[in-house]
């Protein structure tokens, strides 16, 4: 929590946020109040679930939205050497993605023999299909998807 103030003085304000991977579940700002009581309800953070079992790809993204950035990467093959490279680099940085609220989602092969996953969740096959034509990420070649926190892409 960040609070202007000290203690329970009337006017303070405390705002909370959560660390990577969890959701803030309360009132992200706070006031004290004339009676010295705080205004809302008192934040938790719970972990972030993802539900990969949802019906289309939107659904998947709505999860994120202002949550979490979110890298894609997508390849026809598994074996492919930037994806390998590119894989590589991403794993050796995770603990640094995590702070800064970025979840990798993996594409891998061409419908229908296509694996997505986020960490260790599978995607189902659709699902992932669906995902790579919504954000227009081509098949037969390696690519990366950036989404941010609000749903804006870019492409690397």
């Amino acid at each position: 929590a960040i609070c202007s103030g000290c203690g329970n003085n009337y006017g303070a304000t405390c705002d909370y946020s959560c660390i990577s991977g969890y959701e803030l579940q309360g009132s992200p700002a706070r006031v004290c109040q004339s009676n010295l009581a705080w205004s809302g309800t008192e934040p938790t953070c719970a972990s972030m679930n993802v539900n990969v079992i949802v019906r289309t790809a939107a659904a998947l993204l709505d999860q994120f939205y202002e949550k979490r950035r979110l890298i894609i990467v997508s390849t026809p093959a598994a074996a492919n050497y930037n994806y390998r490279m590119q894989l590589g680099m991403l794993q050796q940085a995770q603990c640094g993605l995590d702070l800064r609220h970025v979840t990798v989602i993996e594409l891998v092969g061409i419908f229908p023999a296509q694996l997505g996953r986020i960490g260790r969740r599978l995607l189902p096959p659709g699902l992932s299909l669906q995902l790579r034509l919504l954000l227009r990420i081509p098949h037969y070649n390696f690519h990366m998807v950036i989404v941010d926190k609000h749903g804006g892409r870019s492409e690397e």
